[in-house]
């Protein structure tokens, strides 16, 4: 017989197999793979805020492992930042870390190899003159594919991205270390902040790189006084020229550089101050704003560019 006559069913019977399935097909069709979306835009302003907290906290998962000293998980998880983070305007400073561990292993091919990935743009204070080092030092050395036109580029580059850094490294033992204070409360300096990048530079131990390959800063400091001073002296390979590098006195003024950075500074202090005072609150709870970091540390700078002035006559 049928079936029908044999067995009674229950028309309202699910099997929970093929409901199963079913919400797993929905919840496949609603989800979406953010690491996939959004791969190299993590950082952007219309990318989801979910993406920025993940990048926030990978970001401090790498901190963490290299402050534990395991260096390889911190390069593994750092790369991963940098893959995730903006290309154009990265908020992490992933590449910096990175860029210090590949130096303090001595590792110039990964140096290399992280420098080729970024924008030529990128005004990073650690990537530009970690590259000009990087450069110099096989210069030096006469490695295969270096020269004096390849470091001189690199430096070049370097200066033009951040001038406070080169005179803070040319003259920093005679002139900066006893003018700059308070410099270790710098941490994380961004390219917004160059002069606090370029101090935070100066005070790692990447200034102690240069100072231990021999010339490194008597290069820039010659680079910077024959620039200035309208020297050319091409018989000598330690100090490049005008001839040899391609820099301007404009691209050596300090002076209009840091009149910008006071002026944006006390712009941006103003601003902070009028949201902070309510004109319509009488109470005496509300405290004083402090000056802006960067007007003191603009002010000590002057002061120690003005001493090498006079010191060499510029």
């Amino acid at each position: 017989r049928p079936a029908w006559e044999v067995y009674d069913f229950d028309v309202r019977y699910e099997c929970p197999h093929i409901k199963a399935h079913e919400d797993a097909k929905g919840r496949a069709g609603r989800s979406r793979n953010l690491l996939l979306l959004y791969k190299g835009k993590f950082g952007n302003s219309d990318s989801p805020e979910v993406c920025r907290d993940y990048l926030i906290f990978l970001m401090r998962l790498a901190l963490l492992y290299k402050q534990a000293k395991k260096f390889k998980s911190a390069r593994t998880t750092f790369l991963e930042c940098l893959e995730l983070d903006s290309e154009q305007r990265p908020i992490t400073c992933a590449r910096s870390h990175l860029m210090r561990i590949y130096l303090n292993a001595n590792r110039p091919h990964s140096a290399r190899r992280l420098w080729g990935k970024l924008s030529p743009k990128d005004a990073n204070v650690w990537i530009r003159y970690s590259h000009a080092l990087v450069e110099y030092t096989a210069w030096k050395d006469d490695k295969e594919g270096s020269s004096q036109a390849v470091a001189c580029e690199a430096l070049s580059n370097a200066i033009r991205a951040n001038i406070y850094c080169a005179y803070y490294l040319a003259f920093g033992n005679n002139f900066f270390d006893d003018v700059m204070e308070y410099v270790e409360e710098i941490v994380d300096a961004t390219e917004e902040e160059p002069l606090e990048e370029s101090i935070e530079y100066c005070n790692s131990e990447q200034r102690q790189s240069w100072e231990e390959n021999d010339g490194a800063v008597e290069w820039v400091q010659a680079v910077i006084l024959d620039t200035l001073q309208d020297k050319n002296n091409d018989t000598d390979m330690d100090q490049s020229t005008s001839s040899t590098l391609p820099l301007s006195k404009e691209d050596l003024d300090w002076r209009g550089a840091l009149q910008q950075l006071e002026k944006a500074a006390k712009a941006d202090f103003e601003r902070q101050e009028e949201g902070h005072i309510n004109p319509n609150n009488n109470s005496d709870d509300q405290e004083p704003l402090e000056e802006v970091d960067a007007l003191m540390f603009s002010g000590m700078f002057r002061t120690a560019m003005e001493m090498v002035e006079e010191k060499f006559g510029l």
